[in-house]
């Protein structure tokens, strides 16, 4: 079972991965897959930031589901200021 630390470097190395990939596929005008790669890298993002607050998404070592991330990430939004400075394109 990965730390919590573990999962929160893993969730941010998905996170940055997909958002380089996102501006890689803008540069070379794939619009469709740029966006579902920067859909993707937003998602990760917020999933590296409820882990690093210790909120258990519970999801048994697959991805999160996304509309459960979502809506604890807006009743926490307050409280994930840092996503403000992480995630631009």
């Amino acid at each position: 079972m990965p730390t919590r630390e573990e999962e929160v470097t893993r969730w941010r190395a998905i996170s940055l991965n997909s958002r380089k990939a996102a501006q890689h596929l803008l540069e070379v005008e794939c619009y469709r897959s740029s966006a579902s790669r920067a859909y993707y890298a937003a998602y990760a993002a917020i999933t590296s930031a409820l882990v690093q607050q210790g909120i258990t998404l519970g999801y048994g070592g697959n991805n999160p589901g996304h509309t459960r991330t979502y809506r604890v990430a807006g009743l926490r939004l307050e409280q994930l200021d840092c996503l403000a400075n992480r995630f631009t394109l």
